[in-house]
């Protein structure tokens, strides 16, 4: 798979050429980059300022994470820096190779990935410095504790020439079978770049991205496989909560529209045209992210649906209403716009006090429930009141859904122990 790097340095997204680690190419900004980037894949973002000991860029690393899978890189030497990245929700931190193996073995290895500079002739830089070390001696001590290896062609960073395919082959018969193997520096053409994602080694590219000599829309086409005579994909569209909204077609230009723009972007079959969806309608999409099924031969585009919804009978989705969390949702939200005349929902906007009150209230009648259905009831409630808090203060269930992943990929983990003075009334309230 395509992996979108972004590198970092003074607050600002930068390219890297050649072994010269300090000749930057001043690019965009970061998160607007990022935001292109996490349409499709993985991204990996690199810390320049951590990796040279002159400061850090965490906190737009930390943005970052927060709407997008991200291997964090850069300055990460020790294990509590690791934990850090790892318990904010990083999807794996990568190490330098020079990091010592001790380090490597309390971290748990699937999340690990090891980075190194090399030469053509795969010899080991450091700081632009050959070691005399060779890759191949390194991999085989390290590739039992870690779940994936990085390997950078320095000669060919930033630049349009290619590297050598069959050394990558021999890469990744050294790495094996049960190891991620991530090349990078030289991914120019889109040809190179799907020759290694075949053999299942993940391409990692950056400048590519930049200078636009990879087109990422021209790149998923050409990874997908269609069995059509058209050569259209069938494209499942669904919102953020992955609900289906309907089924819809794409061809290689619709899906570089649609990443060019960062709409819900299709083929019309009828029209034999490109559809940008809601143009007409008003019922417009903001792209969020594009995905490949198993097989490669159908697309999953997930959208943030705009207007009366997907279906042209002007209903939420083509096959169903919403349901469940997603319906209380659009209604609270429908009832903090535009509320009808005596409105509970509209009453708990407007009185915090009330509101407050009755999640309280309905905790501790969930805390009393003790049969099935007086469970569900008593759950029910403080989920309608907890999700009329959240809307008051811009908090949509998608948001919710993203924080749990996020703690999802922690590492380390508090006690949970409840706070004295709950214990205490719980204590008080049971004796009676």
């Amino acid at each position: 798979m395509i992996i979108s790097s972004i590198e970092i340095s003074k607050g600002r997204a930068v390219g890297l050429v050649g072994t010269d680690r300090l000749q930057r190419l001043d690019a965009e900004n970061p998160i607007t980059l990022a935001k292109k980037s996490s349409l499709f894949g993985e991204m990996c973002v690199w810390d320049w300022d951590h990796y040279f000991e002159n400061g850090s860029n965490q906190s737009i690393l930390k943005q970052i994470l927060k709407f997008n899978s991200c291997r964090i890189g850069g300055g990460i030497k020790n294990i509590e820096t690791a934990l850090d990245w790892l318990n904010f929700g990083a999807s794996k931190v990568i190490f330098d190779w020079s990091v010592d193996a001790s380090t490597l073995s309390q971290l748990p290895s699937d999340r690990i990935m090891i980075a190194f500079d090399v030469l053509d002739s795969l010899e080991i830089v450091q700081n632009s410095v050959g070691t005399g070390k060779q890759l191949l001696e390194f991999i085989e001590t390290v590739r039992d504790h870690v779940g994936g290896i990085m390997v950078t062609f320095l000669e060919h960073k930033g630049t349009d020439k290619p590297f050598d395919l069959q050394i990558v082959q021999k890469l990744k018969a050294a790495v094996g079978p049960q190891v991620e193997l991530t090349v990078g520096g030289g991914i120019s053409n889109l040809q190179d770049a799907l020759s290694l994602i075949k053999q299942g080694i993940y391409v990692q590219a950056c400048m590519a991205f930049l200078n636009n000599s990879l087109d990422l829309g021209d790149f998923i086409y050409e990874l997908a496989k269609s069995d059509r005579a058209d050569g259209l994909f069938t494209t499942i569209v669904a919102n953020e909560r992955r609900v289906v909204l309907g089924q819809v077609y794409s061809s290689k230009d619709s899906i570089r529209k649609a990443i060019e723009l960062g709409r819900g972007v299709y083929w019309s079959r009828s029209r034999k045209s490109i559809w940008v969806k809601g143009e007409t309608s008003g019922a417009e999409q903001e792209l969020l992210k594009i995905e490949l099924d198993c097989d490669r031969d159908s697309l999953l585009f997930i959208v943030k649906q705009g207007g009366p919804g997907f279906c042209h009978l002007n209903r939420f989705s083509c096959f169903n209403k919403d349901f469940g969390l997603g319906a209380l949702e659009t209604t609270i939200q429908e009832r903090k716009l535009n509320a009808p005349v005596g409105s509970y929902t509209k009453r708990l906007f407007e009185d915090a006090k009330l509101l407050d009150a009755k999640i309280l209230e309905e905790a501790n009648e969930l805390i009393e429930a003790n049969e099935k259905e007086h469970v569900t009831a008593e759950a029910a409630d403080l989920i309608y009141f907890a999700l009329v808090k959240c809307a008051k203060h811009g908090v949509t269930v998608d948001d919710i859904e993203q924080e749990l992943d996020r703690r999802s990929l922690k590492v380390t983990r508090r006690r949970g122990d409840a706070k004295p003075h709950i214990v205490k009334q719980l204590e008080e309230r049971n004796s009676k």
